[in-house]
């Protein structure tokens, strides 16, 4: 077990990095205000390389890990303790943050400062904006992921019942396939995502029925081959946007699932050799705070750039790097100053981190 919070924590900050690749805003910064220039294919060729491709695997791969861990030890009996363990670390948070970035974006709506959030509107004060602020993420995009869980905790009895057989949990497995096809309308409405649930239920399989082999290390020619497939599958994804190999969405969806167990096979290359550093244990800060302060920084460059296709390059590289290591910087300092406020505002996940590796 020491090894598998060892990857899970070395991986966990890995696909926090990539999720900042995905919501960067480098490239449309220059696309949109520079519809003239030159060479806006290339940059549209190569964003979609850092953003539509590579980054894919995060959020899924995220989902499997918090069911595996979630299910690793269930029984029906944990329900209650499952329950108040998350609500320190989904639901408080995800209150909190909620409130924080709501608070931000109302004092921002009323100045100018608003305009240095790419591709953001003003979040003004009202009754409708203020229950969705607090309760439904409205102004925290990226909070969706964590709503989701929630819901996905209090189901818990559900997928337990759905995977409480072998037979049961991969016809479960595959209903879920396809819910995206008939039910996403219906999951959008109560703001959930249709294609987070097959992931979050291959999570559970894998605690219930195969966690020893997904928290053992693995052997040499399974991460070659992690390496190779996770290469198939950014080709066949960037062909697919393209067009070149049209897929389905079925077919886009086994692809990721593809997609994330190779990754996780092929990142035993990483966890064996290194080992975890503090900074590793901020990959949820990271997660929460990336998205504006990264549009600040494109803004910030774009406005004393030179005015050229060619600086969303550099912009993407400055912008990216400034924001991961302001936001590490950032919780280095709450957590040696005000220990108790970032732990309330994490969930105590930097401690759990520790502790386990």
């Amino acid at each position: 077990m020491e090894y598998y919070w060892k990857k899970k924590t070395i991986v966990s900050f890995v696909l926090a990095l990539l999720v900042v690749f995905i919501h960067t805003s480098a490239a449309a910064q220059y696309i949109l205000q520079l519809p003239d220039e030159a060479g806006k294919d290339i940059v549209r060729f190569f964003a979609n390389i850092w953003t539509n491709t590579v980054s894919r695997v995060a959020v899924p791969l995220f989902f499997v890990i918090s069911g595996a861990t979630f299910f690793r030890d269930y029984k029906p009996e944990m329900y209650n303790k499952k329950l108040l363990s998350r609500v320190k670390t989904l639901l408080i948070p995800y209150l909190l943050w909620n409130t924080l970035v709501m608070c931000f974006l109302l004092l921002c709506a009323y100045t100018p400062v608003y305009k240095l959030f790419v591709g953001r509107d003003r979040f003004l004060l009202t009754l409708p904006n203020v229950i969705n602020g607090i309760f439904f993420y409205k102004g925290n995009g990226v909070f969706w992921f964590v709503y989701n869980l929630i819901i996905y905790v209090v189901l818990t009895p559900l997928f337990d019942l759905l995977t409480s057989k072998k037979w049961l949990a991969y016809i479960s497995l595959m209903i879920a396939l396809v819910l995206p096809l008939f039910a996403d309308e219906a999951f959008s409405f109560v703001r959930m995502s249709s294609g987070s649930v097959v992931f979050y239920l291959i999570g559970c399989v894998i605690g219930k029925y195969r966690f020893s082999e997904f928290s053992a290390k693995f052997s040499k020619p399974a991460r070659i081959a992690g390496v190779f497939i996770c290469a198939v599958c950014i080709v066949l994804q960037m062909l697919s946007i393209y067009n070149i190999v049209p897929l389905h969405e079925i077919a886009e969806q086994v692809l990721l699932i593809m997609f994330c167990f190779a990754f996780w096979v092929a990142m035993d290359i990483v966890a064996e050799r290194i080992e975890v550093r503090r900074y590793m244990s901020y990959s949820f800060f990271i997660y929460v705070l990336h998205t504006d302060v990264q549009s600040v920084l494109v803004k910030i460059i774009y406005i004393i750039g030179p005015k050229k296709i060619w600086m969303a390059f550099p912009n993407l590289v400055i912008s990216y790097c400034g924001t991961i290591l302001s936001i590490i910087l950032v919780a280095t300092l709450m957590e040696k100053y005000l220990p108790k406020v970032f732990s309330l505002l994490t969930g105590g996940r930097s401690q759990f981190v520790t502790k386990k590796v």
